[in-house]
């Protein structure tokens, strides 16, 4: 199954959706993040299971999308000011292999100080029923998905924020 998205229709727009199932007392919606497994830029093994007991904003994204090298600051400067209240963003990469050096130019000319996953097997637009980039889930500490955006998240995004502090 390929992903076919033009330069102008890598994503839906700034806030174009924002979604979940079921519900707890937080109000925000939940469903089980998908069990997912890849390789990060050192190619080493690495597993959303690993990342329980964190909040985590997995962004998937790709070097070839505006609209998500736009975004890369912002995430940057998320994950810097609340990694330590137990919070870190997880870059999904799904550029091809033939493009891991332009995914590290852009994570080095954006000092993107949070782990960067690839995913050159375009395992997660099947797993996470991508529609297009960039789409960021926003994972709780046991591993369901709270919230989700197809499209960028901006700076002091009152939606996202909302989610977020209520999962921190």
């Amino acid at each position: 199954m390929a992903l076919s998205l033009g330069a102008s229709a890598c994503t839906k727009g700034e806030g174009a959706k924002a979604e979940g199932a079921g519900a707890d007392p937080s109000g925000l919606p939940s469903r089980p993040a998908p069990t997912f497994e890849t390789k990060n830029l050192e190619a080493e093994e690495v597993s959303l299971e690993d990342l329980k007991g964190t909040v985590v904003l997995l962004n998937t994204w790709a070097t070839w999308c505006e609209p998500c090298m736009r975004e890369l600051p912002v995430l940057a400067d998320l994950h810097r000011s609340l990694e330590p209240r137990g919070f870190t963003v997880i870059g999904l990469n799904a550029d091809s292999r033939r493009k891991l050096v332009a995914v590290r130019k852009a994570v080095a000319h954006n000092g993107i100080p949070y782990p960067v996953w690839v995913d050159f097997e375009n395992k997660a637009q099947v797993a996470f029923e991508l529609n297009g980039y960039p789409t960021s889930f926003l994972i709780d500490r046991e591993g369901n998905i709270r919230w989700q955006r197809e499209g960028v998240i901006v700076e002091n995004d009152p939606e996202f924020m909302r989610a977020l502090e209520q999962l921190l």
